[in-house]
């Protein structure tokens, strides 16, 4: 339990995140062995996000419709996740979903990026940033993906 001491802010965590996102899905189709830690780390992201820092952020008013816009874009990305473990696919059907995947998912990444976490960073206090980053360590650490509904039922965690 030691390693839960080295918390980081929710944002330094979020892009620490979002870089191994985007260096697996770079690989997957090459490896596609790869699809199953990124499908782990989806599951864990997204219901982490939607747990614990999208209803801090919705404390924040100006920041309501660009975490609503993202709520979307998490429950669309499931719903692809949900679809890509069907084992009947054939390699090409399941190839044009991954593909699609991955470029909602890029273009999501890049959105919290450039347009939400600049205005958590100008809006929000350290110590906020750090209490949310903690939150979001400790549900990741104690929560497994079997306990966690998506991607069984996508969307689930709409507001």
């Amino acid at each position: 339990m030691n390693h839960i001491m080295n918390y980081m802010n929710a944002i330094d965590y979020l892009l620490q995140e979002h870089d191994s996102h985007r260096n697996l899905l770079n690989h997957i189709e090459s490896n596609r062995p790869l699809y199953l830690q990124l499908r782990e780390e989806l599951i864990h992201h997204v219901n982490m996000e939607e747990a614990i820092l999208y209803p801090n952020l919705l404390k924040l008013p100006e920041l309501e419709a660009i975490v609503r816009e993202a709520w979307e874009e998490h429950s669309l990305c499931m719903q692809l996740v949900q679809e890509m473990d069907d084992k009947s696919l054939s390699e090409e059907a399941w190839l044009a979903k991954f593909r699609t995947l991955k470029k909602l998912l890029i273009a999501h990444l890049e959105d919290e990026e450039l347009k939400l976490f600049p205005k958590i960073k100008a809006m929000a206090s350290e110590d906020f940033l750090f209490d949310v980053g903690e939150q979001m360590l400790v549900q990741k650490i104690h929560t497994s993906t079997k306990d966690i509904i998506y991607p069984d039922e996508p969307g689930s965690h709409k507001l």
